[in-house]
């Protein structure tokens, strides 16, 4: 900035009953805005994270979220440490049970409180050139009801799979509210420990708080840098070192490792820079544009530097680079720490290997968006001329409309998983995992011809065994048996250990009126899953319908002993043992895509 040495702003703080009634309205639009999720259902991951997930059901079993991967409950290893959603899922769990309205209300309270936040940094951020203290106020607000409806929040909000964004973005901020109080520049005060406190919590919420210092740092060095010197500023970010190396220890206990899973393979090396730009534009796009939402946007890699889209987003970054210099040069201080709020969190997105399974996602943008309000209501409030000004608070008065209208039609998107997917596949229809979970949500409503329309589009966009699989199990459900057969073999050609498709396979033998061909695939499926109780059922049912009843009896009692709650192979048993055999035109239950 400048070589002079300056005193810390002073804060121009209006009453606080002003502020209070600044935060029940942000509060208030942040709840008004996705209300109607109340109404919703559980989707996409929330059944496996919550639904299917024992660890939630007990909080004796939150010493294991602690201390193993997020997904371990399943038997699945995975780059996720997120304890505080299992903290987070097992509160709500004792207070609501699987009731999905209270896990939403959860959500929607964190929403609104990581608004008020926002409101609350704001007047930190804004104390800065010279504003009245009623300003301030206004901006800050301003800041906190753009926050509060931005649509590209709904993914965070809507899918409670998204409590970790909100978890993390709430300890963060509230770890910023505590470090940079312009009050507060000891390096050893309660204020600094609470800080240190909530970036823990942070950091075990998800893993991109572990880059928020470098805001706090951005923080020091506009506004403290002559302040407090480089070795006391040095003794502060000691303790959000050890901090850190807490938070890591106990991720590679967890993991055996950073980031023990590395994703889209295809991407290594310089490319994945070359990959990182585009996303960074993409995601300055969305934050600017917010349209076209979805829950899953198709990735097309770029394979060269003189690709357009990687010039094109050359030159984004470069500009992005650049606004970050004139701030720095400006001595626009708060300005500046609205640039490194919105390009911090974002880096950890950035590198693909580490990300999901989709490399953009708009859950990703919910943080940095914090510094993208900032940055504009700071913009905003730059303006010195009337005339100007009034017509720049209309348009934000329009932008704030336009963000309210449009998150809250995201909430019928989120309804169902047929609804969501549904609205993936029309903004992505080259997205191969959408028409993939469009399907599985047809199947599940019992829409076999549907369903198999979505997973023939999904295995001619991406051939997989999975997809092949479920493709082969809609074909039997929709009567289709004889194009069952070749799903299944396409299937198991990509992978011939996949019991699944051995046991479809087998029962569309049967179901062709061939049980003698069946034998074989279900015999396969039972030495591959020998206490599965779907592939003894089935292959106790191929048994039957040879006729031969005492291998079928045996069959279904190692089905029940295997899962005693099988009712229908319980009657079957039955029925057998009487000698009075059940009408064999009913094979097992359809088994899920």
């Amino acid at each position: 900035m400048s070589a002079r040495p300056r005193e810390l702003p002073e804060p121009r703080v209006p009453p606080r009953l002003a502020w209070a009634a600044a935060g029940l309205v942000v509060t208030a639009l942040a709840g008004i805005v996705y209300w109607g999720a109340l109404r919703n259902g559980f989707v996409y991951d929330d059944i496996p994270q919550v639904v299917r997930n024992p660890w939630i059901r007990d909080p004796r079993n939150l010493l294991r979220a602690f201390t193993m991967g997020s997904w371990a409950y399943e038997g699945t290893t995975s780059n996720y440490f997120r304890p505080m959603m299992h903290v987070a899922y097992t509160a709500t769990y004792m207070v609501f049970g699987l009731a999905p309205a209270g896990f939403h209300a959860v959500s929607i309270a964190l929403h609104a409180g990581v608004s008020v936040l926002v409101l609350a940094t704001s007047s930190i951020v804004l104390a800065s050139g010279r504003r009245r203290s009623g300003e301030i106020l206004a901006l800050a607000t301003v800041a906190g009801l753009l926050f509060a409806s931005h649509p590209i929040h709904s993914e965070a909000v809507l899918w409670i799979g998204g409590v970790p964004d909100l978890c993390a973005a709430f300890f963060c901020l509230a770890s910023f509210c505590a470090y940079a109080s312009p009050t507060s520049t000891r390096v050893l005060s309660w204020r600094y420990a609470f800080s240190l406190a909530f970036f823990l919590v942070a950091t075990l919420s998800k893993e991109i708080a572990l880059v928020f210092p470098l805001v706090l740092a951005s923080y020091d060095l506009a506004f403290r840098r002559e302040a407090m010197g480089a070795r006391r500023l040095a003794g502060r970010y000691l303790g959000f070192g050890l901090v850190g190396l807490v938070y890591l220890g106990l991720r590679f206990n967890a993991l055996g490792g950073l980031a023990p899973v590395r994703r889209h393979g295809e991407i290594a090396g310089g490319a994945i820079v070359l990959n990182a730009l585009p996303l960074f534009a993409g995601y300055l796009w969305k934050l600017v544009l917010p349209t076209d939402l979805t829950v899953f946007h198709a990735f097309r890699p770029v394979a060269s530097w003189v690709e357009p889209a990687a010039l094109a987003s050359l030159a984004v970054a470069f500009g992005f680079a650049l606004l970050g210099w004139w701030l720095w040069t400006r001595r626009a201080a708060g300005s500046f720490v609205a640039w490194a709020a919105l390009l911090v969190p974002l880096l950890p997105a950035l590198y693909i290997p580490g990300v999901g399974e989709n490399p953009f996602a708009e859950r990703y943008l919910y943080l940095p968006s914090v510094g993208f309000v900032w940055l504009l209501v700071m913009a905003a409030g730059s303006i010195r001329v009337l005339r100007v000004r009034l017509a720049v608070s209309a348009c934000l008065i329009l932008l704030l409309a336009f963000y309210a209208v449009a998150a809250a039609a995201r909430v019928r998107v989120w309804n169902s998983d047929r609804t969501l997917w549904l609205d993936a596949v029309e903004r992505s229809p080259s997205a191969p995992i959408a028409h993939y979970n469009l399907g599985a949500a047809l199947f599940e409503e019992g829409r076999f011809d549907s369903a198999t329309t979505e997973f023939e589009a999904a295995v001619r966009l991406e051939p997989s065994p999975v997809a092949w699989t479920s493709l082969g199990n809609a074909y039997r459900e929709a009567g289709r048996p004889g194009d069952a057969v070749p799903a299944f073999l396409a299937a198991l050609s990509m992978d011939p250990r996949l019991e699944g498709a051995y046991d479809g396979l087998g029962l569309a033998y049967v179901e062709l009126g061939r049980p003698d061909a069946a034998l074989e695939p279900l015999k396969a499926a039972v030495a591959l899953a020998p206490g599965s109780p779907v592939a003894l059922h089935s292959l106790a049912y191929a048994y039957e319908r040879l006729g031969l009843i005492e291998a079928a009896i045996h069959g279904y009692e190692e089905a029940l002993r295997a899962d005693p709650s099988d009712a229908a192979a319980r009657q079957r048993l039955t029925s057998l043992l009487r000698g009075h055999p059940s009408d064999i035109g009913h094979g097992p239950e359809g088994k899920g895509p």
